[in-house]
């Protein structure tokens, strides 16, 4: 069961170590992605959250002396889910949240079926979010 205390960890995470982005791929999709060094902060992520947990390899790294980085990704309904839990703690990622939060989405597999200016408000929310 969540915790206060875990949501506002993970809203701190986010907001820290963070990102709230969108991509166009066949509609709008959503990601929130932390990377970090520290695995067990991710692990944490992935084991309360869901999501993906994945390795990453700064360029160069190994010339350079840095540490890989471990990253947590969750996307779409998923990230919207997971961002309804922990908005009440966000505190500089707050308002890319409410954006996606008030945004309204269509229902999935409605893509030929969709309301008039709804791709048009994706592009807004899209915008909002860069």
């Amino acid at each position: 069961m969540l915790t206060n205390e875990d949501c506002a960890y993970a809203a701190a995470l986010v907001d820290g170590e963070g990102c709230i982005y969108s991509v166009h791929h066949h509609g709008l999709c959503v990601f929130v992605v932390i990377s970090m060094a520290d695995k067990g902060a991710v692990e944490f992520m992935e084991a309360t959250f869901g999501g993906v947990l994945k390795r990453k390899y700064p360029p160069a790294y190994r010339k350079s002396g840095r540490q890989p980085q471990w990253q947590w990704k969750i996307c779409t309904k998923a990230a919207r889910d997971f961002l309804r839990i922990i908005r009440p703690w966000l505190k500089i990622k707050g308002p890319s949240a409410d954006a996606i939060l008030e945004f309204e989405w269509a229902p999935r597999g409605s893509a030929k079926n969709l309301p008039v200016g709804y791709k048009e408000r994706q592009a807004q929310l899209h915008e909002r979010l860069r």
